[in-house]
């Protein structure tokens, strides 16, 4: 099955219109499954395994806070950590660009030992120093973004183990928590690293949502459409 532009221009929804469609929790929606005492909000939600600064973070952040979101980071600490995984990769190796074009000029630094961490759970790597690497990422976020309240990270590793080992299993309920309560900030791509998780996990997911909910998730897309 070929993917086209407008297969992906379909899952999202303006930002405006999402924000106007939040509506407080109900039973005819999942809602995030946050632990008890953390406050109800009216939620942006960024996932990534673990969250770092980045280009992307920045612009999630400001369209957040321009329409009096609250920015929270659903991440999966327990998943394990490979290098053939590009997002996972760049935690081990961080690349340094004053903008998303650069390219050769970027500064790279290696956090871990990239080989004894291959295998190993995300939450269980430390960085060269010692620190966990998931308190390494966050202190560096909290630091280009001091506003950013520790209360904003959550650790959905058994959210997502619950409901299956493989995105394929999972990715469907996870969409399913985005159908009223807080808006999904994401981009599905095209390019070659990721077009077979678009094509064949994520607008499956989108359509057996829509079918089964009779309307469509709150995705905001968070990149420019260039």
């Amino acid at each position: 099955m070929s993917v086209l532009p407008s297969d992906l221009s379909r899952l999202y929804t303006p930002l405006p219109e999402a924000v106007a469609r939040l509506v407080p929790p109900c039973e005819d929606a999942p809602g995030l499954p946050l632990p008890d005492g953390i406050p109800p909000a009216r939620y942006a939600v960024f996932s990534r395994h673990v969250a770092t600064p980045s280009h992307e973070v920045a612009r999630f952040l400001a369209m957040a806070a321009a329409h009096e979101l609250t920015p929270l980071f659903f991440e999966f600490y327990d998943d394990k950590f490979v290098t053939r995984n590009p997002c996972k990769f760049a935690l081990a190796r961080m690349r340094f660009a004053d903008s998303p074009a650069t390219n050769g000029s970027a500064r790279l630094l290696t956090t871990v030992d990239i080989q004894a961490a291959q295998g190993r759970p995300i939450g269980s790597i430390r960085t060269f120093h010692g620190e966990p690497l998931v308190e390494f990422h966050h202190s560096l976020l909290r630091t280009a973004f001091p506003s950013i309240p520790r209360d904003a990270f959550f650790d959905g590793s058994a959210w997502f183990k619950e409901h299956g080992p493989s995105p394929r299993d999972y990715y469907q309920h996870f969409l399913s928590l985005f159908l009223s309560h807080c808006v999904l900030f994401e981009s599905y791509l095209l390019h070659p690293d990721e077009i077979s998780f678009t094509r064949d996990v994520v607008i499956p997911a989108f359509d057996s949502v829509c079918h089964a909910f009779g309307r469509r998730p709150l995705i905001v897309r968070i990149d420019p459409p260039d």
